[in-house]
C-alpha cells in the first residue's frame, strides 16, 4: 500500500507511525525518525516478472544504480558498478551465478556480490530481492 512516497513493507509503516506517534519529540523529529528508519529498510517496486529475461536489468532508485539478474526462477540484485573501475556489471556475460565485468575482466558472484576474481578487490553491495505475484521488489 503506497503512503505518499512510502510503501508499507509487510506492516513495517504501520508500527512505525505507530511509535512515532507515541513519541515524545516534536513533529519534525517524529518525522524525521520515521525517515530515517525507512530509508533502512525500504523495498522498492523494480517492475514486473515479464519485464526480466535472459539478460540483466538496471534500475535506479534511491539514486542507486543496480543490476537485477534473474538465474532460473529467482532474482538477485547487486551494485551495478564494478568496484575496479565502475564497468557496467549489467552488460557482462553471465555463466551460471557468476558475472564477468565486460571492462576487465573482475567476476563477481551476483547471489551475493563477492569477488570471484580480479582485478576488483572490493566485494559489490548485494540487495535481497522478493516476489508477490508479478511484482519484483528490492530492499534499499
Amino acid at each position: 500500500m503506497e503512503y505518499g512516497s512510502f510503501y508499507e513493507t509487510h506492516g513495517t509503516l504501520v508500527s512505525i507511525a505507530g511509535i512515532a506517534k507515541h513519541c515524545k519529540a516534536k513533529r519534525n523529529e517524529s518525522k524525521f525518525i520515521i525517515l530515517t528508519i525507512l530509508s533502512l529498510i525500504m523495498e522498492v517496486k523494480v517492475g514486473g516478472i515479464s519485464e526480466f529475461g535472459a539478460k540483466a536489468k538496471v534500475v535506479t532508485t534511491n539514486g542507486k544504480r543496480i543490476a537485477i539478474f534473474k538465474m532460473g526462477s529467482s532474482y538477485y540484485a547487486i551494485d551495478e558498478e564494478c568496484t575496479h573501475a565502475k564497468g557496467p556489471l549489467h552488460e557482462g556475460n553471465v555463466n551460471g551465478n557468476v558475472v564477468t565485468c565486460p571492462w576487465h575482466g573482475s567476476q563477481f558472484d551476483i547471489t551475493n556480490g563477492r569477488v570471484i576474481k580480479g582485478p576488483a578487490k572490493s566485494n559489490v553491495k548485494s540487495y535481497k530481492v522478493t516476489t508477490e505475484g508479478n511484482d519484483i521488489f528490492v530492499d534499499i
